[in-house]
């Protein structure tokens, strides 16, 4: 296959990269199910799902940081106590 076919199929992916990722709000980021289970337990098609984010929204890096950093925050400051509801 030559090179218009490799930016064909890098173009296609590209297009569904950006159907499949909407841009977000800090605090969006912060009550969002995937983005809790990538700053907690990463995985390399999560990290891989970022990075695209990242790709899409450059200018984005500092608050997805920020955002990342106040989940794990959240979660060494809840270790140790017990579940008031159990």
């Amino acid at each position: 296959m030559g090179s218009l076919g490799v930016n064909v199929r890098l173009f296609e992916k590209e297009n569904k990269m950006r159907q499949n990722i909407i841009r977000k709000t800090e605090d969006e980021l912060i009550h969002d199910k995937t983005f809790i289970l990538w700053c907690l337990f990463p995985t390399q098609e999560l990290n891989e799902f970022y990075q695209d984010y990242l790709k899409l929204y450059p200018e984005d890096e500092a608050l997805l940081l920020s955002a990342r950093n106040k989940v794990r925050k959240l979660r060494l400051s809840t270790r140790g106590t017990r579940n008031v509801f159990s």
